[in-house]
């Protein structure tokens, strides 16, 4: 059997009218496995085989994977950073501080909330009274 093979031209085509290389090959019969030999092996092989498969997948997948949670972890930080800008510039917001602090601030904003709340609830009965006569 006779395979020809090219040589590799490079881009610029300098050695396109350089003749192909011919190498001479014996052919190889392919050899037949009947499944009777094949199968008391993969059985007694079973958990081998099924755990190969199983990392060789799990590699792939990460491999495929890795880029995207890179893009992920970037993004996570981006926002952490964009949410830690706000939460510091944020007027009334919750400052980075002693345990203490971060419970007053807590009350404070809780007791506005409250007073915000009353104070439309009492706007809305005195429009249901005004309603009602």
């Amino acid at each position: 059997m006779r395979r020809v093979l090219y040589p590799m031209t490079k881009s610029s085509g300098q050695e396109k009218n350089s003749s192909p290389i011919v190498i001479e090959v014996e052919p190889v019969a392919p050899e037949i496995v009947e499944k009777e030999e094949l199968m008391p092996f993969v059985i007694s092989h079973e958990e081998e085989i099924i755990n190969h498969i199983k990392e060789k997948a799990v590699k792939e997948t990460m491999n495929h994977l890795a880029p995207l949670l890179e893009k992920l972890e970037e993004a996570v930080q981006q926002q952490q950073a964009v949410q830690e800008a706000q939460a510091a510039s944020a007027p009334g917001g919750l400052i980075p501080g002693s345990q203490e602090d971060r419970l007053k601030n807590l009350q404070e904003l809780f007791r506005k909330k409250e007073l915000k709340v009353a104070e439309r609830l009492s706007q809305l009965q005195a429009r249901f009274a005004g309603v009602r006569r």
